[in-house]
């Protein structure tokens, strides 16, 4: 996934959102979230038929993002 931050959506709430608008491409999980949390963003991802991958935890993927508090997950959106 390019971190190009102008082209991604942060946290469950509005990755759920966009995925439903049919805007999310890809998801990355981070591998420190809450066990729900996880299943709950892999189930809709397979649900919307989009690629999801679990890496980093949640401070290395903010970092990654240009995000100031850690965060459970980051979506792709398309172009």
């Amino acid at each position: 996934m390019n971190t190009d931050t102008d082209n991604v959506v942060v946290g469950k709430k509005q990755i759920l959102r966009e995925m439903k608008n049919g805007r999310v491409t890809e998801i990355r999980i981070a591998v420190d979230v809450e066990v729900d949390y996880a299943e709950t963003m892999k189930a809709e991802a397979r649900r919307f038929g989009v690629p999801y991958v679990i890496s980093s935890t949640m401070r290395e993927l903010a970092d990654e993002f240009g995000i100031d508090v850690p965060t459970g997950a980051v979506g792709k959106l398309a172009d």
